[in-house]
């Protein structure tokens, strides 16, 4: 009997086609088995634990609902996973008659492995939403970022080569060749990041029965990939980590999705059509600086794709890690570099939209938003996560235009973050308020936008809680709840 000693882990490749992968310590060749036929598997790697097989079923779309059950087959019979003794799994496809529900959820993990004991219930909302599963299935999870920390790589007690250039000085980090003993600690520490995280209980129970789509954030590589200095994003050891954690988010994120993305060498952002919902992920860390987040080419591809695909879709999902609509820390970046205790946080000042290096390019990318082809779309959602608190907002066109006889046009803010990670601590968060505006943006002028916050429910505009995202997409209407461990907050779209 085969072992599985990771996933499965069910992905969605585009409206009909499911991609289901593995781990397992065997290079047996592998089966997949579903409604009583059998579907080969390809062997996409061979990783430190074992061999990574990846098999496609393409499910015709039917009136109703259906729940499949599928496993795992070799020579010898099923395959059997090895952390639970499970050797069948089941997942729902909605029928063309059924509203989509959707689940978003993002910041999946912790900074430091003490933060762990600071939470009894570490992995509460997956839970909650394994027991949501039960009762009314979801047919698609989308991770918007850090679905795992890579934060502990150094402290790992496993990997003295890379401990030894973390506590080095930065003259000495650029200096530092990458050896083969820190490729090979980075390769090992990256699967075991993902064992670690994806092999609990409820977190493995839901990516093996909900189809999922991933983009990564900087957690996926280390902290603050892309808003450091070029001279230390651009040494040997600080792409090593990149170039391990990007083949680990392709491996097991991407599941080796190839079809969707928009361009394989320089960065993975895909679209994909699913039930006539246009999700457009974008990779905001591959090509990062601290003076860019894509380029001009990478926007282009992803204008050209949306035309592409848009006659197909009733409604549109931009993926952006980091909200688009938020309050600016304006005041604390011209400060930060003075102020010795909030260093710490300069790289996640710089991660955000409205930081002075990304101004310009966010002020392109709205206006693209609320350009004339995107009036076909009937409702159009940012979901977003990265912050550790709850979110909703709205941008719109500003009133000049609207005076002017365009038509109205909306996009929704969601932020969802995180279902992990804590949000911040109650000594915290007055600091950060003060130095935060309200969200509230109006941008003058032909071309120009008004942005804003809502309060969710009787809370402030920004939601404390751990929390994560239920979409129901139906017709005309769709329903939002930000899931938290003390209840659910509600709002309803309608256009």
């Amino acid at each position: 009997m085969s072992e599985i000693i990771f996933g499965p882990l069910l992905g969605l490749e585009n409206d009909q086609l499911y991609s289901f992968c593995v781990l397992t310590r065997s290079g047996s060749p592998l089966q997949l088995k579903i409604a009583d036929k059998l579907y080969p598997a390809k062997c996409l790697a061979q990783t430190p634990s074992g061999f990574f097989w990846r098999a496609e079923v393409d499910i015709p779309l039917t009136e109703t609902s259906q729940q499949l059950s599928y496993s795992w087959h070799n020579d010898d019979g099923p395959a059997l996973c090895t952390q639970d003794t499970v050797s069948s799994w089941a997942f729902t496809v909605p029928g063309s008659s059924e509203s989509v529900n959707i689940a978003y959820a993002s910041c999946n993990g912790f900074h430091h492995p003490r933060d762990k004991d600071k939470e009894k219930f570490d992995y509460a909302l997956w839970h909650k939403m394994h027991l949501e599963q039960k009762q009314q299935p979801y047919h698609l999870l989308i991770m918007g970022g850090d679905q795992i920390y890579a934060d502990e790589l150094p402290m790992s007690p496993s990997a003295p080569h890379l401990n030894l250039w973390f506590k080095s000085s930065e003259k000495q980090k650029r200096q530092t060749f990458d050896s083969p003993q820190i490729h090979q600690e980075l390769e090992q520490l990256f699967e075991r990041q993902y064992f670690n995280t994806w092999g609990q209980t409820d977190i493995a129970a839901m990516l093996a029965s909900i189809p999922s789509i991933m983009m990564w954030d900087d957690h996926d590589i280390i902290d603050g990939w892309g808003s450091y200095p070029e001279q230390k994003q651009q040494c040997p050891v600080f792409q090593a980590i990149f170039h391990w954690a990007n083949i680990y988010f392709r491996l097991f994120q991407l599941r080796g999705m190839q079809e969707p993305l928009l361009n394989d060498k320089h960065h993975a952002s895909y679209c994909i059509l699913f039930r006539r919902q246009l999700i457009v992920a974008m990779d905001n860390r591959s090509e990062r600086q601290i003076k860019r987040i894509m380029n001009k080419d990478h926007w282009q591809l992803i204008h050209n794709k949306v035309d592409e695909l848009k006659p197909d879709a009733d409604n549109i999902f931009l993926l952006s890690a980091v909200p688009v609509v938020y309050p600016d820390f304006e005041r604390i970046e011209k400060f930060i570099g003075f102020i010795p205790y909030a260093r710490q946080w300069q790289d996640d000042i710089r991660d955000h939209w409205r930081a002075s290096g990304h101004r310009k390019e966010r002020a392109q990318m709205i206006r693209w938003l609320l350009s004339e082809p995107m009036q076909s779309f009937r409702q159009r959602f940012i979901l977003s996560g990265d912050v550790h608190v709850g979110g909703f907002g709205q941008l719109c066109r500003n009133k000049k235009q609207k005076k002017a006889g365009s038509p109205p046009l909306n996009w929704y803010q969601a932020i969802s973050s995180g279902i992990v990670n804590y949000p911040p601590k109650s000594w915290a968060w007055p600091i950060l308020r003060f130095f935060m505006d309200s969200g509230r943006e109006h941008k003058k002028g032909q071309g120009g936008w008004f942005c804003r916050l809502f309060r969710l429910g009787n809370k402030d505009k920004l939601l404390r809680e751990r929390n994560y995202l239920q979409l129901r997409i139906q017709e005309n209407t769709s329903l939002l709840s930000w899931k938290t461990e003390k209840g659910d907050i509600k709002r309803e779209i309608k256009e």
